[in-house]
């Protein structure tokens, strides 16, 4: 799989303008191809209420300030662990440059529950959607989760609903706290 960031785009409505090339193939090769040719707000990309709020609050902090953060998260595949930088860049006009880089990519043991093609229950299996981490009464890695719901050889898995762990949130707010504001030099259009 290509390295190459992944760049777009939202205007101050939230609506994707723009978008690299790099972002259909990270789509494609992520097995979501209806990922790549989705066009949209975020606010229709995102699920789950705590999520949608806590992009509101980061895309807010960094509008505000006209100015650039950068977090660390996980986007997993059935069978990769990947880590990626996220950072974000407003300018004046409150347009917001998205740019995710992979820090990190291991393939690991199948996970059933990020393969798209897999049917799935009306139950439901809480993820943070910024370490990927399930809630089974505890926050667990993926393949611990798979291991102890029994989920490896299952036919079908549970929906996966979006929110984020404590531990995720409170990091997201040290950071909104150290966004810094750009110099005219760094800003992206």
């Amino acid at each position: 799989m290509s390295h190459e960031p992944v760049r777009y785009v939202v205007d101050p409505d939230g609506v994707v303008v723009a978008r690299n090339d790099a972002w259909s193939r990270f789509a494609h090769a992520a097995g979501a191809p209806d990922v790549a040719r989705w066009s949209g707000t975020l606010a229709e990309a995102i699920s789950g209420r705590e999520v949608l709020a806590l992009w509101d609050a980061v895309l807010a902090s960094v509008r505000e300030r006209q100015g650039a953060a950068s977090f660390r998260v996980r986007c997993d595949g059935p069978s990769v662990a990947r880590t990626l930088r996220l950072s974000l860049a407003a300018d004046d006009r409150g347009y917001v440059t998205f740019e995710s880089s992979v820090d990190d990519a291991r393939p690991t043991r199948l996970v059933p529950l990020f393969d798209a093609t897999k049917p799935r229950s009306a139950e439901h299996l809480r993820s943070c959607s910024w370490c990927n981490r399930f809630h089974i009464g505890r926050w667990v890695e993926p393949a611990v989760a798979v291991a102890e719901l029994g989920l490896l050889a299952a036919p079908v898995v549970p929906a996966i609903t979006h929110t984020i762990c404590e531990t995720c949130a409170a990091a997201v707010e040290e950071a909104l706290a150290d966004v810094r504001p750009l110099q005219p030099r760094e800003l992206v259009t």
